[in-house]
């Protein structure tokens, strides 16, 4: 199993970021490079409505294909109840919105150790999940 769960934002910065953020945009592409991440169908939707809507220029369907072709080859967790209930009780044991809860809680299903945020705390431990910021210097 893979030790790293990627958070929407590595993949957007991945996809959209190369000129309006640089530095962020290398180390996604590095994050990306790596053959052991794995990803949530949760992950997958977020990024869609991202980069169809917020991007400057939006990617095109066909643009959003090819990354979502790419990302299929990764271990990708699909929701369920019991995702969505353990994604509840990570949220509201550890103050957190729904979204990151059920990130954390993918994570762990899948035997994930890191979960690469910058959403989240860095080196906040939840559980058997610790959160790393791929994107903090020093």
């Amino acid at each position: 199993m893979p030790s790293a769960f990627l958070d929407t934002n590595v993949l957007i910065y991945a996809a959209i970021s190369e000129r309006t953020h640089p530095a962020k945009w290398k180390v996604a592409m590095d994050v990306l490079d790596r053959s052991d991440f794995a990803i949530s169908a949760q992950v997958m939707a977020e990024f869609v409505a991202v980069v169809r809507r917020k991007a400057s220029p939006p990617l095109s369907d066909g643009e959003i294909d090819g990354w979502l072709a790419s990302l299929e080859a990764r271990p990708t967790l699909p929701i369920d109840a019991a995702l969505v209930r353990r994604g509840v009780a990570i949220s509201a044991e550890h103050g957190l919105n729904y979204y990151d809860g059920a990130i954390l809680a993918a994570a762990e299903r899948l035997g994930c150790d890191t979960v690469l945020s910058e959403d989240m705390t860095d080196g906040r431990v939840y559980g058997a999940v610790t959160v790393r910021n791929p994107f903090k210097e020093g």
